[in-house]
């Protein structure tokens, strides 16, 4: 079974007790995790005993470099766009499932 290992910025919570929730953010095209966070920072102070995770997409971006893709924007196909979105929801919750158990 092939392994994904997402780069992940997390927050734990300020509470400092035993998460009671869970967020995930997630970047838009081209960001990262670094970029969502700014959010979590700022949430923190409403959900004091959730721990906040901002993963990095799985691929490097086809037209930044620098940030990710949950999958390539650059083809328009519909079929193509919901498959290369049904395989990134598949990479995302084994991520989950393998490592918040």
């Amino acid at each position: 079974m092939t392994k994904y290992i997402f780069k992940t910025t997390s927050f734990s919570p300020i509470s400092e007790k035993k998460p009671k929730q869970l967020v995930v953010l997630c970047h838009g095209y081209g960001g990262d995790g670094k970029d969502i966070s700014i959010l979590a920072n700022n949430w923190r102070r409403f959900l004091p005993d959730a721990e906040f995770l901002c993963p990095n997409a799985p691929e490097i971006c086809a037209v930044n470099s620098q940030g990710y893709q949950w999958f390539d924007l650059n083809n328009e196909n519909i079929e193509v766009i919901l498959e290369k979105s049904l395989a990134a929801e598949k990479k995302t919750k084994y991520l989950f499932r393998s490592n918040f158990k």
